[in-house]
């Protein structure tokens, strides 16, 4: 099933030619960041083609943070799934979503994307137990846990995740937490 997926993905950015990042008119050059914007989104499609997903994704990055388009966006969101990074694939097939102009081609694209990535996408929720002291810090891979995040549901891709909660004065405690789709 999931080769059958990517090679279906692959063919909705290939075959559907996902945008050009840059619009131009013909008889107007570019100017030389929107060429390397250009050149980069270039390259980013031959490496999606030879199967260089990590590659691709570096490329369409680097041309979206030169010139960002929706078409790049859609490009890098389909390499992201691919690659089985659905949260930020997710995030991005959202964001160029809003970006796609009424009656674009590619609109049932992100549409379709996000309908089929949103229940596949894992969440965490960490709650403070019941008499938890409140100094107690919480960490996610290593990285704090922000206080507003508690109690709510945190999108992560599906792996394994370790949770440690520090108390001064007492041991860490650690958790191990595995993610899978859905």
């Amino acid at each position: 099933k999931t080769a059958r997926f990517q090679a279906f993905s692959l063919v909705i950015a290939l075959g559907l030619g996902i945008g050009a990042p840059i619009d131009a008119r013909a008889d107007e050059p570019l100017d030389p960041v929107a060429q390397e914007a250009q050149q980069s989104f270039a390259a980013g499609r031959e490496a999606m083609k030879k199967g260089e997903l990590g590659r691709a994704v570096e490329l369409f990055k680097h041309s979206q943070e030169l010139k960002p388009t929706p078409g790049t966006l859609l490009n890098l969101a389909i390499v992201e799934e691919q690659l089985g990074k659905l949260t930020a694939s997710l995030a991005h097939f959202k964001l160029a979503l809003t970006e796609l102009p009424a009656g674009d081609d590619r609109l049932p694209v992100a549409t379709d994307a996000i309908a089929r990535l949103t229940p596949r996408t894992p969440s965490l929720r960490i709650d403070r137990a019941v008499g938890a002291l409140m100094n107690m810090r919480i960490k996610l891979d290593g990285a704090p846990v922000a206080t507003s995040s508690l109690g709510t549901d945190q999108p992560l891709d599906p792996g394994t995740y370790e949770v440690v909660t520090q108390t001064p004065g007492h041991e860490d405690r650690r958790y191990e937490v595995k993610l899978v789709e859905g």
